[in-house]
């Protein structure tokens, strides 16, 4: 049984929805850690792991994320983890007004998963590219993650994520190799190999 540490239980369902698929056991911990205020997210992320693991004295599985534009005015690669702290993802009107002038629109997500079994940090990070819109496109779902979806056009897309269908965005989805798939495609193969390991020495 894998220990999701997170206080968002509809990131846990969309979790538990993708570890059904590779028929691995996801239990939610509902623990609040408090986090790094840096942009690194590989650190923040292993940093939230270590202290969750702490807590529960089992091995943990997290998630962070970060959003990042490459010429934020004077702040290059801003917010990244800071994205809340930042106020940006709530105040979508004041980040287009500071990114007005901007020419270079490109910005992107990062997911990185950690997994810390008290000894060793696994972690597993996807990306999803793209340009922020010059203004609000799109009425945002119950499923979206911040405002951000207003905004934000991926690549190889002209809608912004809030502008896209369910099913253009679970395409979308399915066709990604987010950083939870990578993770349970290793679990499983580490749980596979370990149970070889035992049968073979009984």
């Amino acid at each position: 049984m894998l220990n999701y540490i997170s206080t968002n239980k509809g990131k846990y369902l969309r979790v538990k929805e993708l570890a059904d698929e590779y028929d691995i056991d996801v239990s939610h911990l509902n623990i609040d850690i408090d986090e790094l205020e840096i942009s690194d997210v590989e650190m923040v992320s292993k940093d939230k792991a270590y202290k969750a693991y702490n807590k529960v004295n089992n091995p943990v599985l997290v998630e962070d994320s970060g959003f990042y534009i490459e010429d934020y005015p004077n702040k290059k690669n801003f917010p990244g983890t800071l994205v809340k702290r930042s106020g940006i993802s709530n105040n979508i009107e004041l980040l287009l007004k500071t990114m007005a002038d901007q020419t270079n629109r490109k910005c992107y997500f990062i997911s990185c998963v950690t997994y810390y079994d008290g000894e060793e940090y696994y972690q597993f990070k996807s990306y999803s590219y793209g340009v922020l819109a010059t203004e609000k496109r799109g009425t945002l779902p119950n499923s979206a993650r911040s405002r951000l979806w207003e905004v934000f056009i991926p690549d190889g897309y002209i809608k912004t994520l809030a502008e896209m269908t369910d099913n253009e965005r679970q395409e979308r989805s399915s066709n990604s190799n987010s950083a939870f798939k990578q993770f349970f495609e290793w679990y499983k193969e580490k749980v596979k190999i370990l149970k070889k390991s035992i049968e073979k020495n009984t």
